[in-house]
């Protein structure tokens, strides 16, 4: 836990990119869909507010955590071993998230993800309540109660519901954002476990990262000094900057192209 000097141009990248969308004190997002324009539609299908929000709000996300590690490293010059892996990876999910909301090549596999996402959130909410014993006062409803009208919106609208009811598995989702992307698969899910097997105190990260600086001979063998290399950190950085910037080209060109 140290002040030191990184060598990470993916990461100065990335800095640079959510220049304009991170502020002091809110996030700064993309304007609003055209009336007319794809975006607009695939929202409207969806009672407005299901397909755009969690965009929205998987952005911000996104885009706060890589604004708090740039203010730790930029300004305090302050560097742990686990925490810039840790909101590194928190927002690798949040920009790859919102990468395959955007990218479903047609309208119902737009709604179907979209709706996945609702029913997921939906039953971890209603997990917690039952967790805390909470049971929102009438007319407001239990978590449980919202996934099952998600589940029956999905029905209505001739989706496949066996889909929208299914557990959001990150490493699947990252796998198909970055296909639908024109990325490598496996590079950014390689990156996400590395940050993953870090955040939870993991010992192989560790030693794949680390370099040696020196050694020490002990009765048997060798102390070996190691220190974290930077370039396994600039790797996630690195996919990142790619999801975020391919995500906000996307949206751009939907909220403004003529309905598909």
């Amino acid at each position: 836990m140290t002040k030191q000097t990184l060598t990470c141009p993916n990461l100065s990248k990335l800095f640079g990119r959510i220049e304009g969308y991170a502020g002091e004190e809110n996030v700064v997002y993309p304007p609003p869909p055209e009336p007319r324009s794809s975006l607009a539609a695939d929202a409207n299908t969806l009672q407005g507010k299901w397909f755009t929000t969690p965009i929205y709000t998987s952005f911000g996300a996104g885009v706060e955590q890589v604004y708090v590690l740039r203010r730790n490293i930029t300004e305090l010059e302050w560097l742990g071993t686990v925490y810039p892996y840790a909101l590194l990876r928190s927002a690798l999910e949040n920009f790859a998230h919102v990468a395959w909301l955007l990218n479903g090549k047609t309208r119902d596999e737009r709604r179907t993800r979209a709706l996945q996402t609702w029913a997921y959130d939906f039953e971890q909410r209603g997990k917690y309540e039952d967790e805390i014993g909470h049971a929102p006062e009438p007319p407001a409803k239990r978590g449980s109660e919202r996934r099952g009208e998600i589940l029956q919106l999905a029905k209505d609208l001739g989706l496949p519901d066996n889909r929208v009811g299914a557990k959001l598995n990150m490493v699947d989702m990252i796998k198909r954002a970055a296909e639908d992307a024109g990325f490598t698969p496996s590079e950014p899910v390689a990156a996400w476990r590395m940050a993953s097997g870090f955040v939870h105190g993991r010992v192989w990260p560790n030693l794949r990262a680390s370099e040696p600086t020196g050694a020490v001979a002990i009765d048997g063998g060798a102390w070996i000094r190691f220190v974290i290399s930077d370039e396994k950190l600039d790797e996630i950085a690195l996919w990142c900057d790619r999801f975020l910037a391919h995500s906000l080209d996307v949206y751009r060109k939907r909220r403004q192209a003529p309905d598909y």
